[in-house]
């Protein structure tokens, strides 16, 4: 049995398999796009602010809101924050790095 196969038999036999695959991804793109409404909310920008700060239409920053369509990408995130005053800032952890707190690298946008 091939692996397309196997899958659609797993979703058949036990479709909240196939839910709890899906909805990991979802969560993430929720827990992201919750933070970008937050981030403009605390901004105390309108859609139509963030728009004119961005250059995007305001039923972008609405459907991006509400998560139609698909995750924002990583250059959206980036652009969104800094239009609300926030610096994104990015880091690598290693648990096991020698300098006590596990950051080996760090990034500000």
């Amino acid at each position: 049995m091939d692996a397309k196969n196997l899958i659609e038999r797993r979703k058949t036999a036990r479709p909240d398999a196939a839910a709890r695959f899906a909805s990991a991804e979802q969560v993430r793109a929720r827990r992201t796009v919750e933070m970008l409404r937050r981030a403009r909310q605390v901004s105390g920008l309108t859609q139509k602010a963030l728009g004119e700060a961005t250059g995007w239409d305001q039923s972008f920053i609405s459907r991006t809101e509400r998560l139609d369509g698909h995750k924002p990408s990583d250059e959206t995130v980036v652009r969104w924050i800094k239009a609300c005053g926030f610096d994104l800032q990015s880091r690598v952890i290693d648990p096991a790095a020698d300098d006590g707190d596990g950051v080996i690298a760090e990034m500000v946008a």
